[in-house]
């Protein structure tokens, strides 16, 4: 009978003891799942802070982990969709260059060219922190080559000269965490569609970079669409303007189009450009906002 007792207690403080672990861990469990849900949740970012963040990367990592060296210039052919008749025929073309300067930074160059009546060129430059850069653009309707907007970036400043009516306008003011210099705007898109997020960012716009004596900021946001399609909002003072990017396997610029206009930019190669038009003809509207 003492054998038996005894057995009996050593199984009964095992399952008291087996009872107890259960209830400590589920004690636990309890305790930890009351912490977590008493703990205020970590706001998702806003598209404005998603845009300050791809910029402060890209600062970090510097321009030199993204692009390459070697010279690089995209050309389009500009197409007008109205004209259903030949809609296939291009009305103009633009090329986008860019390359890297023996200071290490990088800089670039746009022009873009439809039918006789106008030429539009800029330029830009670009530190590979991302600290330092001008930009520069030619007044459309002056064959001078008279700069009509400038803008230098300088660490945390941000001067911008405009030339109106042979009137010159200066003002300077702080930089914004998500500002988008000129010349990264396809770097940014190409971001945006690995991340697969809404990001915002402010960028200057040539005709509207001063307003009343201040600089005057545009939104430029990037909502992520389905097939490599970025919806690009530009808005601002009296500025609302919807574009679709359209993004190739490697994340590059294949197409873009204005959401309520029938111009098309499509990709396209120098060849395809000289054969379409002729030296005498290369005369272009600026199309804004276009690709850096």
């Amino acid at each position: 009978m003492g054998d038996m007792h005894s057995r009996t207690n050593n199984g009964s403080g095992e399952r008291f003891n087996l009872i107890a672990v259960v209830m400590i861990a589920v004690l636990a469990i309890s305790v930890a799942i009351a912490w977590f849900t008493t703990q205020p949740k970590t706001p998702p970012l806003t598209s404005s802070q998603a845009g300050a963040e791809i910029i402060a990367e890209i600062s970090g990592e510097t321009l030199d982990e993204y692009w390459s060296a070697d010279r690089r210039e995209n050309y389009f052919l500009i197409i007008d969709r109205k004209k259903e008749s030949d809609s296939l025929t291009p009305v103009g073309w633009e090329v986008v260059s860019r390359q890297q300067d023996p200071s290490g930074g990088y800089s670039g160059a746009l022009k873009q060219v439809v039918g006789d009546d106008f030429t539009h060129k800029s330029r830009w430059s670009l530190s590979a922190d991302l600290s330092q850069g001008q930009y520069s653009a030619d007044s459309p309707d002056d064959q001078t080559n008279q700069i009509a907007t400038q803008i230098i970036l300088d660490n945390e400043t941000i001067t911008v000269t405009r030339n109106v009516d042979g009137k010159t306008q200066t003002a300077s003011t702080d930089r914004p965490e998500n500002y988008l210099p000129e010349g990264a705007m396809p770097l940014a898109l190409k971001l945006v569609a690995e991340r697969q997020l809404d990001a915002s960012f402010k960028i200057l716009f040539d005709d509207k970079a001063i307003i009343d004596g201040a600089v005057n900021f545009t939104n430029i946001t990037f909502k992520p669409k389905e097939d490599n399609v970025i919806k690009v909002t530009f808005s601002g003072a009296n500025l609302n303007i919807s574009m679709h990017y359209k993004l190739d396997d490697n994340l590059e610029i294949s197409r873009y189009e204005f959401t309520n206009s029938p111009i098309t930019f499509v990709a396209c190669t120098k060849e395809l450009v000289q054969q379409s038009f002729s030296p005498t003809t290369q005369r272009a509207p600026a199309s804004r906002p276009a690709p850096e």
